[in-house]
């Protein structure tokens, strides 16, 4: 009989840091109590373990020591951290905006149920956790998200709660179109929903079945030429939400994280707004080495993307 997973990074495991560069990974729990219908996590992981709270800042000491700028907490529910340790995530975030050695923290993969008034105060009163909150949403309309054995969540309430509760807060979130069962009325549930919303941050996946997960099963499938369809309109849509968005940067003054220098040696950073590989990069003119935090004031904007000049310190 095959046995659940149990394997937990923990203090007797000699990490070694393969990311090179501004930021690193930092996983803080294996496995996942959720069921999904979509997925097979569970099956392959196991059930939710935290790691100690003393073993991830040790870590997070040890890469920053380093020269990593850049912490970025990840799980596959990173709210859940904590639960089965006595602790929580909120309480790992104070720890590690405790550590002198430490810029920037971030996590990853937030369950929007999950998302109390106790971490979002965290997050708001922590000057070195960014002010960045990525929940994969999948959907909005209450029939899809049973189906998709999803928590349900008033997505314009958690979103108006997490901009009252974090000041400067840019919300990022993924969506999943064609599942099945998805009908016309549903769909634009899911647009309504973004288009009230405004997500700084967006995703849109097209739903496909995976071997042996629950959702494969299901009936209601949906035309893949209607899913691309349908992905295509909500991409369209955030992109006019999200060059108005840039657009309301021009002029402004802010922060970047260099990440490299390109071929033709322009400066590629991030904003403290902005997750490495999925989110806005600003291409920087002026003098800095990756890992090195900067003023850049913002020139030109393109809907996903920021461009500006490093700003002289007097």
């Amino acid at each position: 009989m095959q046995q659940d997973p149990t394997y937990i990074l923990e203090e007797d495991t000699v990490r070694r840091h393969i990311t090179v560069g501004s930021y690193t990974y930092l996983k803080i729990a294996e496995g996942c109590d959720y069921k999904c219908s979509f997925c097979i996590i569970p099956s392959m992981r196991g059930a939710f373990r935290s790691r100690s709270l003393e073993n991830i800042v040790e870590n997070a000491r040890e890469m920053a020591q380093r020269g990593v700028t850049e912490i970025i907490l990840v799980g596959q529910d990173s709210t859940s951290y904590g639960k089965d340790i006595n602790s929580s995530l909120p309480e790992l975030l104070r720890a590690l905006n405790d550590v002198p050695e430490i810029t920037w923290v971030r996590f990853m993969y937030a369950y929007p149920n999950l998302v109390s008034d106790e971490l979002l105060e965290a997050i708001n009163d922590c000057d070195k956790v960014v002010k960045y909150l990525d929940c994969p949403l999948q959907h909005s309309h209450p029939e899809i998200l049973k189906r998709m054995r999803r928590p349900q969540t008033d997505l314009v309430e958690f979103a108006e709660r997490a901009r009252a509760k974090i000041k400067n807060v840019k919300l990022r979130t993924s969506f999943i179109v064609g599942f099945p069962g998805e009908t016309e009325e549903h769909f634009e549930h899911l647009r309504d929903t973004i288009q009230q919303v405004k997500f700084d941050r967006l995703g849109v996946f097209e739903y496909s079945d995976v071997d042996t997960a629950h959702s494969q099963t299901l009936d209601g499938k949906v035309k893949k030429s209607v899913i691309k369809q349908r992905r295509s309109e909500l991409m369209a849509m955030q992109q006019q939400i999200a060059f108005s968005q840039n657009q309301e940067m021009i002029g402004q003054t802010v922060d970047v994280l260099i990440d490299m220098v390109n071929s033709y040696g322009t400066l590629i950073g991030r904003t403290q707004w902005d997750a490495p590989e999925i989110d806005n990069t600003v291409q920087v003119k002026g003098q800095a080495v990756p890992g090195e935090i900067v003023s850049v004031k913002i020139t030109h904007v393109t809907p996903y993307d920021l461009k500006g000049i490093v700003v002289s310190e007097s």
